[in-house]
């Protein structure tokens, strides 16, 4: 958890575009937002009323129909589906297929 936004701008200029100890490729951080505040404040929020961030790779997107799918190995071991992504969140996120993505469910 980041305590500013300076401190977070100065962990993206660090690791974006670098190669960290364990992995094979560089990794792509971006804000998810235009100065991600807001969206940081509403996470956090959630993960004070317990709520779970998962993690997992945008797998598929059908821009004809304007959603996507996520692989989660946490959720796929419970449900034996994958993750339905709207435009509007994964837009809002800049992800794309291949992007490893943090998220919170909404059933």
């Amino acid at each position: 958890r980041m305590g500013s936004l300076a401190e977070a701008k100065t962990l993206v200029s660090f690791l974006n575009g670098k190669i960290p100890n364990g992995l094979t490729i560089p990794v792509t951080i971006k804000y998810s937002g235009d100065d991600g505040v807001p969206l940081v404040k509403k996470a956090k929020q959630k993960m004070d009323n317990g709520e779970q961030i998962q993690v997992g790779l945008v797998r598929k997107w059908d821009a004809e129909k304007q959603f996507g799918f996520i692989t989660c190995d946490e959720i796929f071991k419970t449900t034996q589906r994958e993750v339905y992504a709207h435009n509007s969140v994964l837009s809002r996120g800049r992800s794309a297929p291949g992007d490893t993505v943090l998220f919170f469910l909404f059933w």
